[in-house]
């Protein structure tokens, strides 16, 4: 390595060597910029495959690359062991980067290091002897960044489909490369395991086992010593690790897809993960910048990804499934430490549904250990069958349900994949700092649920993500035996991470297009008396108006939320028996302005147009379930609360 950062990073290390453990500087404040950059453009074998080469172009490209380079002071170059052209790469790429080290410091500065030190980038890889890898270009080798092997067998007859799609005249020749890559993301897994070719998932999971390298970095530099570590490598690899780890940030549940990314990598192209610890030395969340967009990385599915790369071909694994969970779970807290409680009540209710202890998984003393420390038991007791409902003796609710309005949206209303506005996700963010403070991530499992549009997606998916970081966990649904109301499993399915279906009961009132337009007309309103005070009329006017038969009217709305509600009571006893008598689902739904409105009318008797005004976004009613008692109906929001006393 260069002598500038080793004299650094022993100086730091030094130091704090006198310090108390709780005064430590290491890991603190510290960013690590982790690339992974595809290899420039090599020559072509006659199929169409990669050459173990760079063009001269590619070479000049590369150089062009790094004399441009400027996203950290010192920077350690890697490439994929076994082919040289991602190596080649890196080589040029280093020269670049070395030319405009060299070109803004002469000698004595460069020895004494005091002036502009921020204004160029070292390059920190260090020599490597006759004979190795490592002299050949100067480039650490990783075989975590070798190619798919054999990826020729797959791609070969997609490229061959893509050179007569060429011919034909329906696809650019210049767009091939990026089609094929596209395409081999798409086949099904059968097509790579019948050829023995690594599958997109287990081509990112090798490559999530490399990002790691960073995430652990960022635990062992000092602040100021920013690094960064460009990974150079082949397509389609990193658009493997992509599609699996980064997330949609309006739609958090939703992982990215090649099309949505634009296309496949080109050739020299890069994304970034960006990996900061905060002062206190916590991981924050990783992001990925990818052509100029950042997105969040789901830490837990990289968390499964590094676990699975780990137990390849370990028995073990296969034999018991909770084991890699239980692993899988070490990591994630060492990844995202504020979910790591509800992890662990996940990795619990695995562990009591398998009737496994944690020394029967194989794992090691101190992995058992650790999560231990994280309250996961050897094994947990399990409230078996449904006795509790039959003497009444829980007083709690077995489910809690909140019916919110989503977050404000953009001005289009007639558009029905309208986003949320910026003060819409501050309401959002507002309402979810209201839930966690009402609920207990010990006791209570969240539901989520939407109205089948995207805005109330968005809505429930925001808040969503705002209670996993709390700690809490997830619900999935019970599974019943056919034709009955008993689950065909014991225990509660549960999951860290948020996830949403529609539920077609709080579906917004079915009203034609033609008569939306009607309800959003100044003359339509006036007709109606409906009250200059009333800022957005739609809603009392369809509450005012005669319509059609085919416009759903607020009774109807209303009659179908109350069978959910009925339905939800004929749930409860099953439901307790799988929760136990310590435990409650909180289902929180988003949903639209005329199920709500309408609701509330129902069991309060007050209307849009007796409070003068549609409930404010992300505003709306709970309902408690209990046993043996009839649904208990509440408005919740800061202002309904008021309106309604």
């Amino acid at each position: 390595m260069s002598e500038g950062f080793l004299e650094r990073y022993h100086a730091h290390r030094a130091a704090d060597a006198e310090k108390s453990p709780e005064n430590k500087e290491q890991g603190r404040g510290t960013q690590v910029t982790f690339s992974f950059t595809r290899h420039e453009k090599p020559g072509k074998t006659p199929e169409g495959m990669s050459a173990d080469y760079i063009l001269p172009e590619g070479l000049d490209n590369a150089k062009y690359r790094g004399r441009k380079e400027a996203d950290a002071h010192f920077l350690l170059v890697t490439g994929s062991k076994n082919v040289k052209r991602a190596r080649q790469t890196a080589k040029a790429y280093m020269a670049g980067v070395d030319e405009t080290y060299i070109g803004e410091l002469n000698a004595a500065i460069r020895k004494v290091r005091e002036v502009n030190e921020n204004n160029f980038t070292e390059i920190i890889n260090k020599d490597g002897s006759e004979g190795t890898t490592l002299h050949e270009y100067g480039v650490y080798a990783m075989p975590d960044l070798d190619p798919v092997w054999d990826v020729g067998k797959v791609l070969k007859p997609i490229l061959a489909k893509g050179k007569k799609l060429v011919d034909e005249g329906s696809l650019p020749a210049s767009d091939l490369e990026k089609w094929a890559i596209g395409q081999y993301m798409e086949q099904p897994d059968e097509v790579f395991t019948e050829q023995g070719v690594d599958t997109p998932r287990e081509t990112a999971a090798e490559m999530a086992h490399r990002l790691l390298s960073g995430v652990r970095m960022s635990g062992k530099l000092y602040s100021g010593l920013d690094v960064k570590v460009n990974n150079f490598t082949h397509g389609p690899k990193i658009e493997c690790l992509l599609t699996q780890v980064i997330r949609d940030r309006k739609e958090l549940g939703h992982h990215i897809s090649v099309g949505e990314l634009r296309g496949a990598l080109s050739p020299g192209e890069s994304v970034d993960f960006d990996i900061r610890r905060d002062d206190d030395g916590n991981l924050l969340p990783i992001e990925a910048l990818v052509r100029g967009q950042r997105y969040p990385v789901d830490s837990w599915q990289l968390a499964q990804l590094i676990t699975e790369y780990r137990e390849r071909g370990r028995e073990a694994a296969d034999s018991i499934p909770a084991a890699s969970e239980a692993r899988a779970t070490l990591l994630y807290s060492e990844l995202d430490n504020t979910a790591a409680s509800g992890r662990a009540q996940a990795l619990i209710q695995r562990l009591n549904a398998e009737g496994v202890k944690l020394a029967d998984t194989g794992l090691t003393e101190g992995e058992i250990k650790n999560l231990e420390a994280m309250g996961v038991s050897s094994l947990s007791t399990h409230h078996e069958g449904p006795a509790i409902e039959s003497r009444g003796e829980r007083e709690t609710p077995v489910v809690t349900a909140y019916i919110l309005r989503h977050g404000e949206t953009t001005e289009n209303k007639l558009d029905p994949n309208r986003g949320l506005t910026a003060q819409g996700e501050r309401q959002v963010d507002e309402a979810a700092e209201r839930l966690r403070q009402e609920l207990n991530p010990k006791t209570d499992i969240i539901q989520l649920l939407d109205s089948g549009n995207h805005r109330a997606n968005v809505t429930v998916m925001r808040l969503g993500e705002r209670l996993r970081e709390a700690g809490f966990i997830f619900f999935r649904p019970v599974k019943l035996e056919s034709g009955t109301r008993q689950p065909a499993e014991t225990g509660v399915n549960i999951s860290p991470e948020p996830a949403s279906r529609p539920y077609s009961r709080i579906e917004s009132a079915r009203i034609p297009d033609d008569v939306k337009k009607q309800l959003s007309k100044p003359e339509v309103h006036e007709k109606l008396g409906i009250p200059d005070a009333i800022a957005d009329k739609r809603v009392a006017a369809w509450f005012l108006g005669d319509w059609p038969d085919e416009v759903e009217k607020p009774g109807e709305v209303a009659a179908r939320v109350r069978t959910g509600m009925e339905n939800a009571q004929k749930n409860l006893p099953m439901l307790a028996g799988q929760l136990g008598p310590d435990k409650r689902i909180v289902s929180i739904s988003a949903a639209n302005a005329s199920a709500i409105e309408a609701t509330i009318n129902e069991f309060t008797g007050s209307s849009v147009v007796d409070r003068k005004g549609e409930v404010e976004n992300c505003e709306g009613f709970k309902v408690d379930f209990k046993l043996n008692s009839q649904p208990g109906f509440a408005v919740w929001g800061e202002k309904i609360e008021q309106q309604i006393e």
